[in-house]
């Protein structure tokens, strides 16, 4: 007989021996399902208990919601970290130099490389990239421009006095931060809810806030102390997804870790952000948390999963698992069958740094020749598909403005606060936002998505009260989307 717990009972039992989890399973495995149901079971037998579930999308939040009801916290992870840091003024004061401040230039030695050669070329690389933050750092501080950076040349003749200067700058500008933030009230502090900090307004972006709570909980302990006596629970959904700092905040930053017990939930296997932690076996293996698998896969065909197992490398193997058909009758295996077929290629081999543009164009011809190849083969003549991307910049590439992307992904990498700020005032990101989800793009595959329009209307403050207004609302969309109207005009 197999005597093995089931998860919801191995994290019943973590409940009981107050030890905290991770929940570990694949896709379709149910982890949303066995969240809600943990939720269910501390309602029963502790009411009065109070439950935290962050997450990392509003998008996921609302789903959470609907799954559960509103009796618990519910939030993003950004959101959930502004709650709790947000009245700290005086110490949000004493910290936040931490975001702007440039670090300085230090040379590694040739140890830690494989040959002078590549010392050389790493180490200008690494100037290059802490010059540039200079450069943009002080534009936002002075409104001054930075002189060019140095060549490779040049740099390699005399490195040393090249940081030496360098640093020199840095820690002139840090001063002058340093000043200016002393002479700024502390209640101007505040999270933006953007993607970037801003010293001009004395705010912090998304990655900021992260940034700013790991110093804040690690300096004053009394912040740690007081979100674990407002908490009893605090779940993390797709831990995988959520950054190193804030893992390390709820698992090692409390002072009583007794006092509240962490429950993680999720997949290391399916990370997309690049930023996240990955996988928690580190904390596993030191017995902060008790590992649980759940192998179920209520998804897939059986032979996608078969599949899928032979490219996990976490000793998981996930398993066939049938749900319910919508006439009450339990699913069969003959209604669980697919087929699956795996493409690859070998990468085509990069050309050196000091190859000329032609030869670098050559290889981008003949890589993206290579993945429209396997592509082609792959879809074997299908016209209705989906096709993913990973990143931002191959959306744009495939899109055709690979060129504008560069423009502003390189030229705006500190100093995009200034435009972003400007395109909130505008509103222009959330009018594009509202139009793409009432009509989509006909070549993206997607929907209308009315609920999505109406959730986000009501937010911003907008009565819809009856039919004419949901009448009044359509005919402003078709408005917008069907005009030749100007953006201000539009606006």
């Amino acid at each position: 007989m197999d005597n093995k717990l089931e998860p919801l009972d191995e994290i019943k039992k973590c409940i009981t021996d107050n030890d905290n989890f991770v929940l570990q399973g694949g896709a379709g495995s149910g982890k949303t399902e066995i969240l809600k149901q943990t939720l269910e079971y501390l309602a029963s037998i502790y009411p009065d208990k109070k439950i935290a579930c962050i997450t990392h999308t509003n998008l996921a939040v609302d789903e959470i919601k609907s799954r559960v009801g509103e009796g618990y916290t519910i939030s993003t992870i950004h959101s959930f970290l502004n709650d709790c840091i947000k009245d700290y003024k005086k110490n949000l004061h004493e910290v936040i130099f931490e975001l702007f401040r440039v670090n300085s230039m230090e040379r590694e030695a040739i140890d830690n490389y494989a040959d002078e050669k590549e010392q050389k070329a790493e180490e200008h690389k690494k100037y290059k990239k802490i010059y540039g933050k200079y450069a943009s750092r002080l534009f936002a501080v002075q409104k001054s421009k930075a002189a060019k950076v140095e060549g490779k040349r040049d740099y390699d003749k005399d490195s040393v006095r090249y940081n030496e200067l360098l640093n020199s700058k840095i820690n002139e500008l840090n001063s002058k931060i340093l000043t200016q933030i002393k002479d700024k009230e502390s209640n101007q502090i505040k999270y933006n809810d953007t993607r970037f900090n801003s010293f001009r307004d004395f705010t912090y972006g998304h990655d900021g806030l992260l940034d700013i709570s790991a110093l804040l909980f690690e300096r004053y302990p009394a912040i740690g102390k007081i979100l674990q006596d407002k908490f009893d629970y605090i779940f993390i959904d797709e831990y995988q997804d959520t950054n190193e700092k804030v893992i390390d905040i709820f698992l090692n930053k409390f002072p009583n870790k007794d006092k509240i017990l962490i429950g993680l939930f999720g997949d290391s296997m399916q990370a997309i952000y690049g930023d996240g932690i990955g996988d928690v076996d580190a904390y596993v293996d030191d017995a902060i948390l008790k590992r649980i698998n759940k192998e179920d896969n209520y998804r897939c065909s059986e032979q996608v999963v078969k599949f899928i197992n032979n490219l996990r490398d976490d000793n998981l193997k996930q398993e066939v698992a049938f749900k319910k058909n919508e006439d009450g009758s339990d699913e069969t295996l003959s209604e669980r069958q697919g087929s699956v077929e795996f493409y690859y290629s070998y990468s085509i081999e990069k050309p050196p740094s000091k190859s000329t543009p032609e030869e670098k164009q050559e290889y981008k011809g003949n890589y993206i020749k290579a993945l429209d190849h396997l592509i082609s083969k792959s879809l074997n003549g299908e016209k209705n598909y989906r096709q993913l991307k990973l990143t931002n910049k191959s959306i744009a590439f495939d899109a055709g403005f690979e060129v504008l992307y560069n423009v502003f992904n390189e030229r705006f990498t500190d100093n995009k606060e200034a435009m972003d700020n400007d395109l909130a005032v505008l509103q222009l990101t959330d009018l594009f936002e509202l139009c793409n989800a009432y009509k989509p793009h006909s070549d993206s595959g997607l929907s209308p998505d009315y609920n999505l329009v109406l959730y986000k209307l009501k937010k911003q403050g907008v009565g819809i009260k009856n039919i004419a207004d949901k009448k009044e609302i359509k005919n402003k969309f078709d408005t917008v989307i069907n005009s030749e109207l100007s953006l201000f005009e539009t606006l």
